[in-house]
């Protein structure tokens, strides 16, 4: 059996299941290599706040790597462990290239998130229920427009999504483009967006920064995605597991390949691999 110490995952596609929950197979599971002092980690694209609201209402205490390695939270103290900001120079030229195009685009910073476009907030939705949470007990603002774009582009920020691409030639431009601007690292969760970082900032150095404030080796990690942002992870872990609905890609980066995230593929891995 392989020695893991801590297990980190990515939310959408792999940790959540179709409903965009944690199923109670899944949540067991994590919960009994916890009780083993194994510690899990969500690994993942959303902003910070979103994941620590989701973690409690979900009953999860874990620790946290948010927008694609910006920021990483301790699980037990809560307090931040790491975190990079992207140059205010540079998030302005990503502006002056976003707006050119009429895409949605969501910038996350500290104690604040920002739509490009305002869109009813269906609070029906698991995803709205929780950023509702987040709001109210993390005391995040949320801004939408042009102007506060305009604004807030001017400040150092974790991350920008921007969506949604016709096709994956737009979507290559686009990248394409993002990559001259200094100070930026870009990648993808999804075939209709594209994402920007801090330069040098990406799941992999968030995942290894986590497990060096807790004194373990890289080689001790399991790690769990399904698309091209979890790929740095998946490269700097000692046992990276992808996902059955995962990209050929990722597939073949992998130590193994789990069922889908619909089928409790993560506990599947788990119960495997960490409990048996």
């Amino acid at each position: 059996m392989p020695d893991i110490r801590l297990i980190a995952a990515d939310m959408d596609g792999t940790l959540l299941n179709e409903q965009g929950k944690i199923s109670p197979r899944t949540l067991r599971a994590i919960q009994k290599a916890q009780e083993k002092g194994i510690i899990f980690s969500m690994c993942t694209g959303r902003f910070p706040e979103h994941c620590l609201a989701f973690a409690r209402e979900a009953g999860l205490k874990c620790s946290v790597i948010s927008s694609n390695g910006s920021v990483a939270y301790d699980g037990q103290s809560g307090r931040i462990i790491a975190q990079h900001l992207m140059p205010a120079a540079s998030a302005w030229q990503v502006w002056e290239l976003v707006r050119r195009y009429p895409l949605k685009c969501r910038v996350t910073m500290p104690g604040c998130y920002v739509d490009r476009y305002q869109e009813p907030l269906d609070f029906t939705s698991h995803f709205n229920y929780i950023s509702q949470i987040m709001n109210r007990d993390y005391d995040v603002a949320y801004e939408t427009g042009e102007e506060a774009m305009e604004r807030r582009m001017r400040q150092p920020i974790y991350k920008t999504y921007i969506y949604p691409f016709d096709s994956p030639e737009a979507r290559e431009r686009m990248r394409h483009e993002l990559e001259q601007i200094p100070g930026i690292s870009v990648t993808s969760s999804g075939p209709r967006n594209v994402e920007t970082m801090p330069v040098g900032v990406d799941k992999g150095t968030g995942l290894a920064e986590l497990a060096a404030f807790y004194g373990i080796p890289l080689e001790n990690v399991m790690a769990f995605g399904d698309y091209d942002n979890d790929l740095p992870m998946l490269r700097r872990a000692g046992y990276p597991v992808a996902m059955g609905n995962a990209k050929e890609d990722v597939k073949r980066a992998a130590w193994r390949v789990t069922a889908p995230n619909t089928e409790d593929g993560l506990a599947q891995a788990i119960e495997k691999y960490v409990l048996s």
